[in-house]
């Protein structure tokens, strides 16, 4: 007996389709619409006509009407700036905000895994025989952190997915570069030396908020205060700050200083994060991205807010986010190497280079700023008209002089 072989047809609405790309779009599955475009348009499938039509499709400036039947789908203008009206989820309408968006959240899940990384209690993978508790403990806690994996995974592999779609340069700048700072237990607002610690905490979130502030700024901004980009709860959780009692914390900290030295010293956030502009942010990526060579400026008339001096007290200036990524173009152009590392800003650090962030400075505290890196940091402020600035501490402005521990220069 032959089977008998029918043939189903399907007709899909362009209005359908229009919302089931937008869907992905909005929900982060950028990907899975790019593959639905793709088994759907083959030959539409370019760098260009994704920059074009599948963009101008999935951030609401155009649609499909019709339907797959002949004579097919048509291409009409349309105003769909919120997906079904919600200002929480604007569609993005650039591929260059759909990867610093992602970048931005896989540099919180990669903040989230390091902190959980860190405050484990069993090994992963024991060397030795462990009882079958440690072992159970151990499993528990290994299924915790595959499922923090998964989420940093998913966002790498997006964003090069992503850039390959679009014919980009896949560049991982928003990855932490430093070490996060834990609290040690739960005796903090009891003993001194957790209070140290805490302040290391505090310090690391607000290095790590100035740099993800101004991206969380720029889509406020443009696409309205509704936009939920990342949590900055999480952000503080990953930096070991507790939530939960962190204003008896900051009482036990003005305490103990008041108790040590006679009087409280305040923390001023703002004077430690001073507020971006975004625009100018926006302008020094772009002029970052046209420089073709990598080369010393004068400190004096720069445009750039941050970057890094040498010890011959030479400046090469970056955008405000971009130390990471111009700290291995620095080394790879210099040919900047310390046996024992590979981390370009570790190397750049152990070599004796000043670190300018937002018109801030740091350096490694085992080693002295030279005498011509002090004279660039001190043109640098007589130039902005600065009096004080933030030299590797969390408090209150000083002036070089107070900063070095010496009356004049």
């Amino acid at each position: 007996m032959k089977s008998e072989v029918r043939t189903v047809h399907f007709t899909i609405e362009g209005e359908w389709l229009t919302d089931l790309l937008r869907h992905m779009w909005v929900e982060g599955n950028e990907v899975k619409a790019i593959k639905v475009w793709e088994a759907g348009f083959p030959q539409q499938a370019t760098p260009a006509t994704l920059r074009d039509t599948f963009l101008r499709i999935v951030s609401g400036k155009a649609k499909f009407t019709g339907t797959s039947d002949a004579p097919g789908f048509r291409l009409e203008p349309d105003d769909y700036r919120f997906y079904l009206g919600d200002k929480s989820l604007p569609l993005l309408d650039s591929w260059e905000d759909v990867i610093l968006m992602k970048k931005a959240r896989l540099y919180v899940a990669e903040l989230e895994l390091r902190r959980f990384r860190h405050g484990r209690r069993f090994m992963d993978e024991p060397d030795e025989p462990i009882n079958v508790f440690e072992w159970a403990r151990a499993v528990d806690e290994n299924r915790a952190e595959n499922n923090l994996r998964r989420v940093v995974n998913g966002y790498l592999t997006d964003i090069q997915n992503l850039c390959i779609g679009f014919g980009a340069d896949l560049k991982l700048d928003m990855l932490p570069d430093e070490d996060i700072p834990l609290l040690t237990g739960p005796t903090a607002l009891r003993r001194h030396d957790e209070y140290a610690t805490y302040l290391q905490c505090k310090r690391a979130y607000s290095v790590i908020r100035s740099q993800l502030e101004p991206i969380d700024r720029y889509f406020k901004t443009k696409y309205g205060e509704a936009i939920w980009t990342f949590d900055w709860r999480d952000v503080k959780d990953a930096c070991g700050i507790p939530a939960r009692y962190e204003q008896q914390l900051d009482k036990a900290v003005d305490d103990a200083q008041e108790s040590l030295r006679g009087e409280p010293q305040r923390i001023d956030p703002s004077a430690m994060v001073p507020m971006l502009d975004v625009n100018k942010y926006i302008q020094d990526v772009i002029r970052e991205g046209e420089r073709q060579v990598i080369k010393p400026e004068d400190v004096i008339t720069t445009v750039w807010t941050s970057g890094y001096i040498d010890p011959t007290g030479q400046f090469y200036g970056c955008s405000d986010l971009g130390h990471v990524a111009f700290a291995e173009d620095l080394c790879q152009t210099l040919g900047l190497e310390v046996e024992g590392t590979t981390n370009t800003s570790e190397i750049i650090d152990r070599l004796g280079w000043v670190k300018m962030t937002m018109s801030r400075f740091f350096w490694d505290t085992t080693k002295r700023p030279s005498a011509a890196q002090q004279r660039t940091m001190m043109d640098y402020m007589l130039a902005k008209g600065m009096k004080t600035a933030i030299f590797n501490v969390f408090g209150k402005p000083q002036t070089l002089a107070e900063a070095l521990g010496e009356e004049q220069l």
